[in-house]
């Protein structure tokens, strides 16, 4: 029972930090593919996929 609650907490607290790393990506959120063109460089084709922005 208490490696079970032990390993409960601890994946709690790795997932909280998980997400307080993941804020400060630099992945740009988008909903189509014209949210994305300021980010690419001229040359490169934006793409918003699964509401990220990739340039290509």
């Amino acid at each position: 029972m208490d490696a079970v609650l032990k390993f409960v907490y601890t994946m709690i607290l790795y997932l909280f930090l998980l997400h307080v790393i993941a804020e400060d990506f630099p992945f740009h959120k988008c909903e189509k593919d014209e949210d994305c063109l300021e980010i690419c460089a001229d040359d490169q084709m934006a793409m918003c996929i699964l509401n990220v922005c990739f340039c290509y």
